[in-house]
C-alpha cells in the first residue's frame, strides 16, 4: 500500500486573528457601502420592504463572517496552545527521533522530542526549530506509539524500488525499551500509517515557530 504525505506543505502558514479580524472590519465597511448606496423608488410601503430586504440581507452577510472569523481564530488559538516557546534548556535525550527523506520534494526533517514536551526540527535548508509542545499533545503521540504496537514491529519495511518513495525512521524509547523501524510509503504497513500521520502533524506545528 502506497502511502505518501508529499502533500502536506513543508511551512503551513496559519492566519491568525488579527488578519482575520482586518477582513471581517473590511467586509462591514463594504456592507455599509452596500446599504447606503440602496436607490428606493415607489410608495412608501414598497421602500420599506426593500429597505428590510437589504438589512436582512447584510445582517446575514455579517453573521456569516463572523462565524468565519471565530473559527479562524479557535484554529490559531489551538496551534499557540499546542506549541509553545521556548523548551527547557537542559533535556537529555530525546525519547522519540523521527526522520523522513526523499520523495518528489526531496523531503530531509529530523523531529526529537524530548520527554519534558521540548521538540527540535531539522530541515533540509538548515533552518532549525525549537519550541515546547503541552502534555497532551505528547499523550497523544504516546498513545499512538502503543496502539500501533510500535515494539513488535520489524525493524525494517524494505521499499518496492519506487523512485520517489519517502523513507521513514522512526526511534522510540519507554518503559525501559528502545526500538527503531524504518519503513516506505510504498511498502508502509497499515498499523504504523496512524503514528506517522501524528508525527508529520508535530513536524507541521514545530515548523509554524520561528527558527533559530
Amino acid at each position: 500500500m502506497n502511502f505518501s504525505h508529499e502533500n502536506l506543505p513543508p511551512d503551513p502558514l496559519i492566519p491568525g486573528c488579527d488578519a482575520i479580524i482586518v477582513v471581517v472590519i473590511d467586509i462591514v465597511c463594504v456592507t455599509l457601502i452596500y446599504l447606503s448606496k440602496t436607490n428606493l423608488h415607489g410608495s412608501w410601503e414598497a421602500q420599506v420592504i426593500t429597505l428590510s430586504e437589504r438589512i436582512f440581507n447584510a445582517g446575514c452577510l455579517l453573521l456569516l463572517t463572523a462565524a468565519i472569523a471565530l473559527t479562524g481564530c479557535a484554529q490559531s488559538d489551538n496551534i499557540a496552545a499546542a506549541v509553545q516557546q521556548p523548551p527547557p534548556a537542559d533535556q537529555g535525550d530525546p525519547f522519540i527521533v523521527y526522520q523522513r527523506s526523499g520523495g518528489l520534494n526531496s523531503l530531509d526533517d529530523v523531529l526529537c522530542i524530548y520527554n519534558g514536551g521540548g521538540c527540535e526540527l531539522a530541515r533540509k535548508n538548515g533552518r532549525i526549530y525549537r519550541c515546547q509542545v503541552i502534555s497532551m499533545k505528547l499523550c497523544k503521540l504516546e498513545q499512538a506509539f502503543e496502539q500501533s504496537g510500535f515494539f513488535a514491529l520489524p525493524d525494517q519495511y524494505p521499499g518496492n524500488s519506487q523512485a520517489d518513495a519517502i523513507r521513514y525512521s522512526i526511534s522510540y524509547a519507554a518503559n525501559g525499551q528502545k526500538h527503531r523501524v524504518t519503513a516506505y510509503s510504498d511498502s508502509m504497513p497499515d498499523s504504523l500509517q496512524p503514528l506517522v500521520r501524528e508525527l508529520d502533524q508535530c513536524i507541521m506545528l514545530v515548523s509554524t515557530t520561528i527558527p533559530r
